[in-house]
């Protein structure tokens, strides 16, 4: 999970996993990276682990590429563990309260299930059933009638006369064809076994790797923990007499046990101590974002996919919305930062007419997840042409449109090198002489600025690109193999000055209608 953003950011993720290992009191880098897998996986190892790689990663977007949550995001959610990286993300528990909460939390987890074992034997875990959309409410329903536990706040107030072995749980409604339950495995299957005969319904069953059966009443041990540390001070140095939970947050955050947005602090603490016994609403979190909220973009940030693949279940994967740029993104990997390796990027402000003044029209880490879009655009041409018997090679012109403003343009060398650029339709400002000219017809570079973008005006950009590139590569200190997947690493950002200049004098010069830079 680290050694990617090792490799691709370590000036930035070097001092970060420092602070992780300092807080957690050991190694867990270690662990992390080396294993075994059968330690990594153990839950006070993995939980810790998990999350503190979810922040990693949003710390590296933060600094790498001025991605603020505050900023591009109108809610947060996490699954399950990860609701604490999305309080954190939304700026309700610093990331030094909420890991030492989650290595907490995950240890009386572990000893809890121990506890079961011991005492009452049987193995413990949990099962995924998957079934027809059209079974779907029917199957929760007839769970709840076989298992007594049906409503928010009941399943431990329920558990408290029964053992743990005859204790079974809802533990997630994850979509509109999955759910989780937990407990004890024997009587997870009787439960289906009971239930497929009642529905006259053969949902399949699947067993989850995890060493405890979470989201159950088995869980209330770690309550305790939670309230505990939730009723204590923060860990931060200089909050050290302040409350563990900072309110209001900086984005609202969507609580897995209602499935609506936390309303107050200490609801906040309520519902996160509750949250490891009780079913994680996740389909009925999307349903309020998607439905009620009309979120149409979604960036799953963590190690792992099973959030992003949940989402997109209900609202499409990326690209697939009707909305442009709309759909689910996952960060789980530097190279789904910068897809196919785009080894560098230049942002240029545009104008803005109403101020007659220039700002960005994206942010660094936007144009990154415009150009890996772009990039999978080259990929479909390149399929199609194949099939055609044409190929790419030297292929160029409009990819496609990003949205009302943003036009992908790209070109392919022969040597497979290919080069995007994305323009501003709207074009640069006219100054006074420019727009006399463009009045009377005389300045055919004037209207060639105001009247939209041929596809050979963008020759002379990509002609002066491949030239630098071409400048680039004949440099005897520039290693092309560190930036190329057969024979590197890949992903190896350019850092080349002379190479970043040429990009900024081509973007910074051309304008609709320049022959040549």
């Amino acid at each position: 999970m680290l050694t990617p953003w090792i490799e691709a950011f370590p000036a930035t993720a070097t001092p970060i996993i420092q602070e992780i290992d300092h807080i957690v009191g050991y190694k867990l880098s270690d662990v992390i990276q080396n294993g075994p897998g059968k330690v990594l996986h153990l839950t006070p190892n993995a939980q810790p682990a998990i999350m503190a790689t979810s922040i990693l990663i949003l710390r590296i977007l933060e600094k790498e590429f001025g991605f603020k949550t505050s900023e591009r995001a109108d809610f947060t959610l996490g699954h399950s563990l990860g609701e604490f990286a999305a309080l954190v993300s939304s700026g309700f528990i610093e990331f030094e309260d909420s890991l030492f909460m989650v290595q907490k939390r995950a240890e009386a987890m572990a000893a809890a299930t121990q506890c079961a074992e011991d005492e009452y034997g049987g193995e413990y875990g949990m099962v995924a059933i998957v079934s027809e959309t059209e079974y779907m409410h029917s199957l929760i329903n007839a769970i709840h009638e076989f298992v007594g536990y049906s409503s928010p706040g009941s399943k431990s107030e329920s558990a408290e006369d029964r053992s743990p072995i005859d204790q079974v749980l809802i533990a997630n409604i994850n979509s509109k064809n999955q759910i989780v339950l937990s407990g004890n495995i024997e009587r997870i299957k009787t439960l289906v076994a009971h239930v497929r005969q009642f529905l006259g319904h053969d949902p399949r069953a699947v067993r989850l790797k995890s060493d405890s059966p979470f989201h159950s009443p088995i869980m209330k041990p770690a309550v305790a923990a939670m309230q505990n540390i939730l009723a204590g001070t923060s860990r931060v140095k200089g909050r050290e007499n302040g409350d563990i939970i900072t309110w209001p947050g900086t984005v609202p955050c969507v609580s897995n046990v209602t499935a609506r947005p936390f309303e107050s602090k200490a609801e906040l603490k309520d519902l996160l101590t509750r949250q490891c016994l009780e079913t994680v609403r996740w389909w009925d979190s999307i349903k309020y974002l998607d439905q009620e909220q009309k979120v149409r973009r979604w960036v799953g940030i963590g190690p792992g996919k099973v959030g992003r693949n949940l989402v997109g279940k209900e609202v499409g994967m990326r690209g697939k919305d009707t909305v442009k740029g709309g759909g689910v993104w996952a960060i789980t990997d530097p190279s789904e930062i910068e897809e196919n390796n785009p080894l560098h990027t230049s942002i240029f402000s545009s104008y803005d007419p109403p101020t007659n003044s220039f700002y960005p029209v994206r942010t660094a880490l936007q144009f990154s997840l415009i150009l890996s879009s772009t990039l999978d655009v080259f990929e479909l041409r390149s399929r199609q042409n194949a099939a055609a018997g044409v190929g790419l090679t030297g292929d160029f012109g409009l990819l496609h449109a990003v949205d009302d403003r943003l036009a992908a343009y790209g070109f392919e060398t022969n040597t497979g090198t290919r080069f995007v650029v994305i323009v501003d339709m709207r074009g640069r400002r006219i100054d006074g002489a420019a727009a006399a000219g463009l009045a009377d017809g005389r300045d055919k570079r004037a209207a060639g600025a105001a009247t939209g973008l041929r596809e050979g005006e963008m020759r002379p950009v990509f002609k002066a690109m491949q030239v630098a590139y071409i400048r680039l590569m004949q440099n005897p200190f520039f290693e092309p193999d560190e930036h190329s997947p057969p024979a590197g690493h890949g992903g190896t950002k350019i850092t080349s000055r002379k190479f970043a200049e040429d990009m900024r004098r081509i973007g910074e010069a051309w304008t609709p209608g320049v022959t040549s830079l």
